[in-house]
């Protein structure tokens, strides 16, 4: 960091503080032009020094690869499994779900997230406060789905994408599973879903007796007793 001095004005004793604190976490000095903005670039000449400068989404995406997060999607109440239902289906109460309902992309990556932060559009750090202010899920109105649920695998559809907030579509599972649960979704925002009664699930197919696994004991009874009505 190179800092030159003059007799007229004093330099931002929190700018250089921060800047230190970032290397001694770890983070280099930014070097392309592009993040001048960057607490963490090189030079620290003109008015930069004398400046209260705050973390750019550079600053914040790079100390995130040196300490990624390692569980950061997880439920803030311990019913959600218990009453999958009634909290994934219900506009507020989700949030409190993020793993249960797959809402990962909900959760806050910015330690000072706040209504400051969420009202001003252009805030840098915005973008890393999803659910504080509730970038994502039905809050947000006019997202659109992007593709199908990211929380149930082996899902297919006709569908193409991206969609309309408030859309139904029909879903199928892939070759060799069977659907179970509702086959209409619809669309909230991004990779999220809701349904009427069952959230779907793909599962796999016996393919002698066309049963789901499951229920494959139950299934294959029956298969008995029609052969033997037969």
């Amino acid at each position: 960091m190179i800092l030159k001095f003059n007799d007229y004005l004093k330099p931002n004793l929190y700018s250089i503080a921060l800047h230190e604190f970032g290397h001694s976490l770890g983070l280099r000095h930014s070097t392309e032009e592009k993040h001048k903005d960057d607490v963490m670039y090189w030079d620290f000449s003109g008015m930069r020094k004398y400046s209260r400068l705050e973390l750019t989404e550079n600053d914040v995406s790079r100390l995130q690869r040196l300490y990624p997060v390692k569980d950061k999607c997880k439920d803030n109440v311990g019913l959600c499994s218990l009453n999958k239902k009634e909290y994934c289906n219900h506009p507020e109460k989700r949030v409190l779900c993020s793993k249960t309902c797959g809402l990962c992309e909900c959760v806050d990556d910015y330690m000072k997230c706040s209504e400051s932060v969420c009202s001003d559009p252009s805030h840098p750090m915005r973008p890393f406060c999803r659910g504080t202010c509730k970038l994502c899920g039905p809050e947000n109105l006019t997202g659109k789905c992007t593709g199908l649920p990211s929380n149930i695998s082996r899902l297919r559809t006709d569908q193409k994408f991206p969609i309309e907030h408030g859309t139904q579509i029909k879903v199928r599972c892939e070759d060799g599973y069977k659907i179970d649960g509702d086959e209409e979704l619809t669309c909230e925002a991004e990779t999220t879903y809701s349904w009427e009664e069952e959230e779907p699930e793909c599962e796999p197919i016996d393919k002698t007796t066309g049963c789901i696994d499951l229920r494959l004991k139950n299934c294959k009874r029956l298969q008995k007793l029609k052969t033997e009505q037969v």
